[in-house]
């Protein structure tokens, strides 16, 4: 992960540990998919529940990689907000 933002600047590693938090943001993302997975395998299959820890097993493994980046993303856009004027105050850039 890069140190700060190539654009405007921002450091992302705000402090020690400060990513910890999106742990729960990926957890959450996670019980969603797996409650919309279930809605789906159950209209398809109805409730067979092999089917549906192999299929979201499977899926989620695919999805980690995703997940886990905008678990990251949200969790410092609870912290940092958008300056649309950042250019104007912004000294560490030409």
């Amino acid at each position: 992960m890069h140190e700060a933002c190539s654009v405007c600047g921002e450091k992302f590693e705000k402090e020690p540990g400060f990513y910890q938090g999106a742990m729960y943001v990926n957890y959450a993302l996670s019980v969603a998919a797996g409650v919309g997975w279930f809605i789906i395998i159950y209209l398809l299959y109805g409730f067979d529940p092999l089917i549906y820890v192999i299929s979201f097993s499977i899926v989620l493994l695919l999805l980690l990689p995703l997940m886990f980046r905008i678990g990251r993303l949200l969790w410092i856009n609870f912290f940092v907000k958008y300056d649309k004027n950042w250019k104007q105050f912004n000294n560490t850039k030409k």
